[in-house]
């Protein structure tokens, strides 16, 4: 889960082959779509589920998307300029990944 949201983030498939890793989420099995992306990302600590779910198939935001980027290249956090967009204000629980990469 990101950003304090119901909605967990779905892992689409990148450049490059993922680590090996098991998924522990319940509705994440190795017949998922993007199965291998989506167990190395979690052992990464870059996505996890909610409840024991991660909901595969469910939407990912822009902020969602732009929280898993950052982390996945282990980019250090820095929103100390003015705020970027007028949608994403300073008090989003996702604010500092979204001015991170403006």
């Amino acid at each position: 889960m990101l950003g304090g949201k119901s909605e967990p983030v779905v892992a689409r498939r990148g450049p490059g082959a993922p680590l090996a890793a098991t998924s522990s989420s319940n509705d994440v099995s190795t017949r998922t779509p993007n199965y291998s992306y989506i167990s190395s990302l979690e052992a990464q600590n870059v996505v996890q589920g909610q409840n024991g779910n991660f909901r595969p198939s469910d939407a990912l935001t822009r902020a969602e998307l732009t929280k898993i980027v950052l982390l996945a290249a282990k980019k250090q956090l820095d929103s100390s300029g003015a705020q970027t967009f007028p949608d994403v204000p300073p008090t989003h629980s996702l604010y500092s990944y979204v001015e991170t990469a403006a």
